[in-house]
């Protein structure tokens, strides 16, 4: 029987044409002896868009899609309370544990990535009883702001803050440590605001459980002197090959964009992308610094009032 890697998104409508690129690039670079169980979790994915999606299956890669209404309906007001520039998929990530209670690993990855190398050495990482394998932000350690914020708010240095865009997940320690417990226990007696809800709290709360990986599995286009291998770019932020020019490793989102049948849709995404969108995202990066002094000066963070949930 052929390994099963089963791999995780989480996706609305607005990122299906994304998604398809990210699934467009794993089918181009995946190992014929392996099985891809791709897993979509959303609420409102469209039937034209799950068939548009689905015909990027082969005979080992297959694509579910996961309606999580009911997983979330009496929680909406809640997750809602904790996040602000994000959408609700942000939070899907952290129920997978609970959803597929027979898997004892997984990937997660974000629709803003593209994977250049077959995934089984991803994979096949041995975790140990870490309950999570991810990578160093490369935005945060890049931001003054964000820096004193991860260090005030979650008692996390910056050069341990991980990005929770791309995660291999021991599910086993996941269900163990009661993880996805320590969250819902929290949105319920707190209301508390996040600059990055799902990643602050995976950071928080796995802070001693989780092992480091190297960049190349989750490689930002930061304009730096890095020499290394690139194995999955991921497209964080505001760093949109879809939406800006010379982004840097766009040429890769590109090479699999034209694959899709979506292609059309994201070059037209691209030329009206005005330059008051743009402002309006540069605007948005100083209300995020803004946010983090205005949380820390609250004091209402987590290394304040969370402590006892750390894994």
């Amino acid at each position: 029987m052929n390994l099963q890697i089963p791999l995780f998104f989480s996706c609305d409508d607005n990122y299906v044409p994304y998604l398809a690129v990210t699934i467009k690039s794993l089918q181009e670079n995946m190992n014929k002896d392996v099985d891809y169980l791709i897993y979509v979790l959303h609420t409102d994915i469209n039937l034209q868009h799950q068939n548009e999606l689905k015909k990027l299956e082969k005979d080992n890669l297959k694509i579910t899609f996961v309606s999580l209404k009911d997983k979330i309906k009496n929680i909406t007001k809640e997750l809602d309370d904790v996040r602000d520039y994000y959408t609700q998929t942000i939070f899907y990530r952290l129920f997978i544990a609970s959803l597929f209670p027979n898997l004892k690993k997984a990937i997660y990855l974000d629709c803003d990535i593209v994977i250049l190398n077959d995934l089984v050495d991803f994979y096949n990482i041995d975790l140990k009883d870490n309950i999570l394998g991810c990578v160093v932000d490369g935005i945060v350690k890049n931001n003054p702001e964000f820096k004193v914020y991860v260090k005030e708010t979650l008692g996390v240095e910056q050069k341990h803050y991980f990005n929770s865009g791309v995660l291999l997940i021991n599910l086993e320690e996941y269900r163990k440590s009661q993880v996805e417990e320590a969250f819902f226990d929290m949105i319920e007696k707190y209301r508390f605001v996040s600059v990055a809800p799902d990643q602050d709290f995976l950071n928080f709360v796995c802070q001693k459980r989780y092992l480091e990986l190297d960049e190349k599995w989750n490689r930002m286009p930061i304009e730096d002197s890095y020499q290394g291998e690139l194995k999955i770019i991921h497209y964080n932020m505001f760093m949109k090959p879809w939406l800006y020019d010379n982004v840097v490793y766009e040429d890769y989102f590109w090479k699999y964009a034209k694959e899709t049948s979506f292609y059309d849709l994201i070059i037209n995404k691209k030329n009206n992308y005005s330059s008051e969108m743009k402002q309006q995202d540069l605007e948005g990066v100083k209300r995020m610094e803004k946010m983090c002094a205005d949380i820390i000066k609250s004091g209402h963070t987590y290394v304040k009032k969370f402590s006892q949930y750390i894994k």
